[in-house]
């Protein structure tokens, strides 16, 4: 058993920098808090879970924070029609995994996850970044529904006009993303990224931007079941929530000045590196 002293000083320390990564690329760093939670610490994954999701929300605030208001990149009409439907995967989700856990087979969740995050960091890879192409803006759904927007972009120095593509597509995963999302606590920002700059064709400065929006919604709409069913402990939760918050306030002031290539770079690795963890992680408990 660990101190918990110990416990506070290293888990603040590793919040830190899961809020720090997780709002500069739009992920919630649910996907480092769970592994450290379950490899170092011994906690079982579903109050991992539990106490992730809590961090989440607490890097999407922390990150709204800095990035509310006219110049921000944050498309809010279209996360306001997206996180319907990743609120309702992630209740879903949850409920899963309080199933799952129930049961003793863990391990599943985890191979799936881990063979999403080997697929989506190929995908990601073979994509084309569509920043830089200015003017960037279609007829169809999207303009129907009033999703064009535009944003100024400090590195390229210009206006950016975009319009989401394929909307249809993009909230068909957007609810499998809620759905991962409450299975793993992890908030669903990966997937997020993988709809929203991947199938929508979203700048990826607007696509972390706008999953930070999200991610607290959905989050939150998973956490009451965590919460229903006993799986949230608020000692392990509060040097999590505390170190997310100051790390993800300090990301979200980097991404002005950070260039697409670099933040996609960082994106990849993330996803691969997670993936092999929990690979290897199901299948020793198989």
């Amino acid at each position: 058993m660990v101190p918990i002293l110990t416990y506070y000083v290293i888990m603040f320390a590793i919040a830190f920098l899961a809020g720090y990564l997780g709002s500069l690329v739009g992920i919630g760093g649910g996907i480092i808090i769970v592994p450290v939670m379950t490899l170092l610490f011994g906690i079982a994954p579903a109050f991992a879970a539990g106490t992730s999701l809590i961090a989440v929300i607490a890097t999407s605030s922390g990150a709204g924070f800095t990035s509310y208001g006219k110049d921000s990149p944050a498309n809010y009409r279209v996360g306001s029609l997206l996180v319907t439907m990743t609120a309702f995967g992630g209740i879903l989700g949850a409920i899963g995994t309080v199933l799952i856990t129930r049961g003793s087979y863990e391990w599943i969740i985890f191979v799936i996850f881990g063979i999403a995050m080997i697929f989506c960091a190929l995908d990601l890879a073979m994509r084309r970044t569509n920043e830089g192409k200015f003017p960037y803006r279609k007829e169809g759904t999207s303009s129907s529904l009033d999703l064009d927007s535009s944003y100024y972009d400090p590195t390229y120095g210009a206006q950016v006009y975009y319009s989401p593509d394929s909307v249809g597509k993009g909230l068909g995963l957007m609810f499998i993303a809620g759905i991962l999302s409450g299975l793993l606590g992890i908030g669903g920002g990966v997937f997020n990224g993988i709809a929203m700059n991947g199938v929508m064709k979203l700048p990826f400065r607007v696509t972390v931007a706008t999953s930070n929006f999200m991610l607290g919604t959905t989050a939150a709409a998973s956490l009451g079941v965590y919460l229903l069913c006993g799986y949230v402990y608020p000692l392990l939760v509060a040097p999590v929530a505390a170190g997310i918050v100051i790390g993800s306030i300090y990301g979200r002031k980097m991404m002005r000045i950070a260039r697409p290539t670099i933040l996609r770079a960082i994106f990849i690795l993330v996803i691969v590196a997670v993936g092999i963890e929990m690979i290897g992680k199901g299948a020793v408990a198989i």
